[in-house]
């Protein structure tokens, strides 16, 4: 019971960390575009921020199952690592959201 509480928060703060490097590559990325840089480094560098946000996705999905799971288990229900998990994935949708439309104006161009 106590074991899975902890590994519950230390998920918690492995994907408050993860959204942290998701901000900090989605930044770098937005710098490195007003910056003089190779085209194969930003393509390189959006392919690491896909998978960063798709391993978040995936990690959330975890939390909330394991949330559901300790739930089971102990009949006491996870209110915290639940609800945070829910904020975090809207955090990354909306991360997601900006970065695609950015990266669809830099490889494809903007057009009216």
């Amino acid at each position: 019971m106590l074991e899975s509480r902890r590994l519950l928060e230390m998920g918690n703060r492995v994907h408050w960390y993860m959204v942290f490097i998701s901000l900090f590559l989605i930044a770098f990325y937005f710098v490195c575009l007003q910056a003089e840089v190779a085209h194969s480094y930003i393509l390189f560098l959006s392919i690491i921020i896909n998978f960063v946000l798709d391993f978040s996705y995936f990690f959330c999905v975890w939390i909330i199952i394991f949330s559901l799971s300790t739930f089971y288990h102990d009949r006491i229900f996870p209110v915290r690592p639940f609800v945070l998990s829910f904020v975090r994935l809207c955090m990354i949708i909306g991360l997601d959201c900006i970065f695609s439309i950015a990266d669809k104006i830099v490889r494809g161009g903007f057009t009216i």
